[in-house]
């Protein structure tokens, strides 16, 4: 009944939701994937394949079949480096990955609950690279893709400051969300030409991973981190 879908999102492997991917994929969506594991290897091929962004953490999945290295694979592929930010590279089509590019994370204004944040930086790719479904894949230049995965790390960023995966949807109107993702990047921005002060700077005075905690010396912000 989709006759013109835009994205296709999934992170869990079965065989419907590849059968899903193919049919939004031909009627001209971008297929996103977002895998917890390998799981099964042989859907987790086809799924490889078969999405154009693929995007997983490196804690969870550090250890790629090293076959999928030379198939063909996702346009741009995503690894999530906690607090280390993220690294991505683009595949041009009928050639290997190009090299590995690296993004620091944009610093936190605060810091309350990391819940979630790996959804709103994919959230912010894809409503940056894929307005228009799989053409944005045409559109897009290396420039544009960095711009929305440093969009996609603010969203992180500032969801961050709230609890839950979702508290600032709850607690924020859309025009000041807009004024505090332009905020963080702007301040991501000028912090690249300080040597990284800026970012240790910002996370100052966040000293507590867990606001509910009520003996903070137990759960120092040492052991957290902007997810991405």
């Amino acid at each position: 009944r989709l006759d013109s879908p835009r994205v296709f999102f999934f992170d869990r492997l079965s065989r419907g939701a590849l059968m899903l991917a193919q049919k939004c994929a031909e009627l001209g969506a971008a297929i996103v994937f977002e895998p917890p594991s390998v799981g099964n290897p042989i859907l987790f091929r086809e799924a490889w394949e078969l999405a154009d962004v693929v995007k997983y953490s490196h804690e969870r999945l550090h250890d790629l079949p090293a076959e999928l290295e030379a198939s063909t694979g996702p346009w741009l592929q995503i690894e999530t480096l906690g607090r280390d930010g993220l690294r991505y590279r683009l595949r041009v089509p009928g050639s290997r990955p190009r090299r590995w590019q690296h993004l620091d994370a944009v610093p936190a204004a605060r810091l309350r609950d990391t819940a979630g944040a790996g959804d709103w930086c994919t959230a912010g790719l894809v409503h940056k690279l894929f307005p228009a479904g799989s053409r944005g894949l045409e559109a897009a230049d290396d420039a544009a893709v960095r711009d929305a995965l440093r969009y996609g790390q603010a969203l992180a960023a500032w969801t961050c400051g709230f609890e839950g995966p979702r508290g600032g949807m709850y607690e924020v109107e859309k025009s000041q969300f807009e004024k505090d993702i332009a905020a963080l990047l702007g301040e991501s921005s000028r912090g690249k030409t300080d040597g990284g002060s800026r970012k240790a700077s910002a996370l100052n005075g966040t000293d507590w991973l867990c606001p509910s905690c009520e003996e903070p010396d137990r759960v120092r912000l040492r052991s957290a981190g902007t997810p991405t």
